[in-house]
């Protein structure tokens, strides 16, 4: 049956720099079959289902362009310490989750630790007495962890030599070489990625979101592991899209299954490589050293591998996406890129692009590049001053900058690190960095379709495109309401609600 959508203030987001408003949408299986201004003239329809917005407000739904669905999962059932502030509470917490968790041989995994508070609470040898056996503590940037003796031993036994090696003088593990021991830890569990997607989708549809671009494919054993957790989680009737980025490990093997798929809910995307690391671990690559260091921080691969890498990705007819956060690094990717382009009509992605003076930024201009951007993120700028400075601080997460050269870019979370509260970015981005409201939005719907290839279906409400939307309590582009006070009332996803507000 057909529906139609009427009385609320529709915003269509079709226009690049202004607030189109109709009066009704009329949805036929899944796809907007028209939009107007009289709804009366339905009137006397009879085989139409009429859905009364009674005032509330309806717009195109979220696209979270970058995040880990998977490990969005984990972390909403792992105990988190991020918000632990006393060493005692620390210790408790520990204690109580190893012996409830505790079985022989099985991992224990907690998330959240951050430098700034827990690095005088805890260290190696206190993991070692507070947990029972092999545990990870890890940092909430998810590039590295500590691990408790117990977990020395376990790889001792197992004869895990090369991953033992990786392992610091203090416990830590970092970058490539935690991904490693990530995944080698996960395929010792018995962990159920159906259950954990379900549970992330859950959770984004909550807050209006209705397609995601993420990537999970090289940490879980073997890369079908996800994808065929994915596959299920589909082919039980969840409406939800996915555009799923492949990690450069796997997607010359990930080719085949790509090529065997025509799916509307699930396609293969950029291929992810990770070029540097993290300003927390003082691993991301910079121009300059660390304030008060000899240190500027590490590539993953040398220039030489790297553009090997792109090459050979070209090859495949593949566009890249690069996790790049420091300066120095992104000197480099853009140095690659400028010698080797991809396909007309097709880009490439700057995923954080986290420290980016106007020089890098005329560079990317000129170049076929999108820019997945974390506007949460910013918030870390005060406590970065600490090991960038204050002379590089204001080009730190300097999303506005990147808007103001008018280089293409889309709103993400990098959840689990950051959060999918979509409404809780947009108040930021038009508080703190005083966007305005029709940006903010523009960001996770026009601008995130066109990310995913999906612009001429997703991100606007214009016939032909997929009914996939969200109502809100208020009408979020009324400056005289907060935009805190505005809550998701409805997910839609292809004319079907996959969230109500209890």
């Amino acid at each position: 049956m057909k529906q139609l959508y009427y009385n609320g203030n529709i915003f269509t987001m079709a226009r690049d720099h202004y607030n189109e408003q109709v009066e009704y949408i009329v949805v036929n299986n899944g796809v907007i079959e028209y939009t107007g201004n009289d709804f009366t003239i339905y009137n006397d329809i009879e085989n139409i289902e009429r859905i009364d917005l009674k005032g509330k407000t309806l717009i195109p739904s979220f696209t979270d362009s970058h995040i880990h669905l998977i490990g969005l999962g984990e972390t909403l059932r792992r105990v988190n310490i991020s918000s632990v502030q006393s060493k005692e509470n620390l210790k408790e917490i520990i204690y109580n989750e190893s012996t409830t968790f505790h079985h022989e041989g099985q991992w224990l995994i907690i998330e959240g630790y951050i430098d700034e508070i827990h690095k005088s609470m805890i260290n190696h040898g206190q993991l070692s007495e507070w947990a029972y056996g092999p545990t990870l503590l890890v940092k909430a940037s998810k590039h590295s962890a500590l691990l408790n003796e117990q977990a020395i031993n376990t790889l001792k036994k197992l004869q895990q030599n090369q991953l033992l090696n990786n392992v610091d003088e203090n416990g830590f593990i970092y970058d490539e070489n935690y991904f490693e021991l990530y995944q080698y830890v996960i395929e010792q569990s018995s962990t159920n990625l159906t259950e954990l997607i379900n549970d992330a989708i859950d959770e984004c549809v909550s807050k209006g979101i209705s397609c995601v671009h993420t990537e999970d494919l090289s940490y879980y054993g073997h890369y079908m592991n996800p994808l065929n957790a994915y596959f299920d989680v589909l082919n039980h009737g969840t409406k939800f899209r996915l555009n799923l980025l492949v990690h450069h490990n796997v997607y010359k093997e990930v080719e085949h299954v790509e090529k065997a798929i025509h799916d509307d809910w699930l396609r293969f995307d950029a291929i992810k490589i990770f070029i540097d690391g993290t300003f927390g671990d003082q691993s991301a690559y910079l121009i300059e050293p660390y304030l008060g260091t000899s240190n500027n921080g590490r590539l993953i691969h040398d220039k030489n591998t790297l553009e090997q890498m792109v090459k050979d990705i070209r090859k495949h007819h593949k566009t890249c996406a690069f996790h790049v956060i420091g300066d120095k690094a992104l000197d480099i990717v853009l140095t690659i890129l400028e010698e080797n382009l991809p396909k007309d009509g097709h880009f490439d992605r700057l995923i954080h692009v986290s420290l980016v003076n106007d020089v890098l930024l005329q560079r990317i201009k000129k170049l076929p590049i999108i820019c997945d951007i974390q506007p949460l993120f910013h918030k870390e700028n005060e406590k970065l001053i600490n090991i960038l400075g204050f002379d590089r601080i204001n080009d730190t997460h300097a999303y506005h900058k990147i808007k103001d050269y008018n280089i293409q870019y889309a709103s993400s979370s990098d959840a689990p690190i950051g959060s999918v509260d979509v409404l809780n970015t947009i108040e930021y981005l038009c508080g703190d960095l005083k966007w305005n409201r029709f940006e903010a939005v523009q960001s996770y719907t026009v601008n995130s379709s066109v990310v995913g290839q999906r612009s001429e279906s997703l991100g606007k409400i214009l016939p032909g495109f997929k009914a996939d939307f969200v109502i809100l309590s208020s009408n979020i582009f009324d400056e005289s309401v907060p935009i805190e006070d505005i809550e998701v009332i409805q997910t839609i996803i292809d004319g079907e609600t996959v969230y109500i507000r209890k």
